[in-house]
């Protein structure tokens, strides 16, 4: 075991602001949190695991293990979820997840459960439209959670942004928006953050979320830093919907002559393009065609 466990507890925990007793609570003593920060003992893996859990992570963030075989069917069962939904196969997302809630490994783990419930929210509005259930699923999942008023884990935060989506679809823009606030301040300086798709995700659906809302240089202001975290991380992921994102509200807030907003249009037309992405491609060029007619009728 790696005896610098305790001293990356301590900076994880000190980060955000909680405290030993916050953290040891329904865990372990205050003390023995004190003692394995300390290095002067080293925690069982019971202990740490739920430590970790608390704290919003796994316990691979302290130390490299290997998986047994429990840990790495988990895994593949979440990799077959996530690229279900990533291709909107949804009857088969739904398939997975009633076979695993009977699966005692997934009873047993909160944060395996929580996820469970957020895969069949979003299946459950897309193939249902039933936006009520979707939105109880997702405060079930959230219920289940495991850190403190504090912090939140990855995966709560993309439920969180999930949230945020749904509450939008029923008109809740308000409450989608403060979410969305919360999640781009975490996004910010979370030690745990380590894939940039979570956040340019946040910003493309926050910038969507303010056009609802009216607030068009907010949205503006979401696309461009969605499009910086791009750039920096020499990411295509939603790239050239946040160009589209970006020149559609620069249109809507005062682009009268349409020059800046179709030159980032087009920006997102040759990434569609490239990548092979037709139905936005289409969409894209319907726009553009639309607001250059509407310059060309202009006085």
């Amino acid at each position: 075991m790696d005896f610098q466990i305790g001293h990356k507890i301590k900076e994880l925990r000190t980060f955000f602001n909680i405290s030993q007793s916050e953290l040891s609570k329904g865990i372990c003593t205050q003390a023995l949190i004190s003692q394995i920060e300390s290095g002067e003992t080293l925690p069982s893996a019971e202990i740490l695991y739920h430590i970790s859990t608390r704290l919003g992570t796994d316990m691979n963030f302290f130390f490299t293990i290997t998986e047994t075989p429990s840990q790495d069917y988990a895994r593949l069962v979440l990799e077959d979820l996530d690229n279900a939904v990533r291709h909107t196969k949804y009857e088969e997302v739904l398939s997975i997840v009633k076979v695993e809630k009977k699966n005692p490994l997934f009873q047993q783990h909160p944060q395996l459960q929580q996820t469970l419930l957020w895969r069949e929210a979003i299946c459950t509005f897309h193939l249902h439209l039933d936006l009520d259930k979707a939105l109880m699923l997702i405060d079930q999942a959230l219920d289940l959670r495991e850190t403190t008023n504090k912090n939140l884990s990855v995966e709560e935060m993309k439920i969180l942004n999930s949230k945020a989506i749904l509450l939008s679809q029923s008109k809740q823009t308000k409450e989608a928006n403060r979410i969305i606030d919360r999640l781009l301040e975490d996004i910010k300086t979370s030690p745990l953050l380590k894939n940039p798709r979570i956040a340019i995700n946040i910003c493309y659906n926050g910038s969507k979320i303010s056009v609802l809302q009216g607030k068009i240089t907010e949205a503006i202001k979401r696309a461009e830093q969605g499009i910086k975290l791009c750039l920096k991380h020499e990411e295509l992921y939603l790239l050239g919907e946040l160009f589209y994102q970006n020149g559609q509200s620069l249109y809507l807030k005062s682009d009268e002559n349409g020059t800046a907003s179709i030159k980032l249009m087009e920006d997102a037309l040759w990434i569609f393009d490239r990548t092979e992405n037709k139905p936005f491609y289409d969409l894209v060029e319907e726009e553009i065609n639309h607001i250059s007619e509407k310059i060309k009728k202009a006085p």
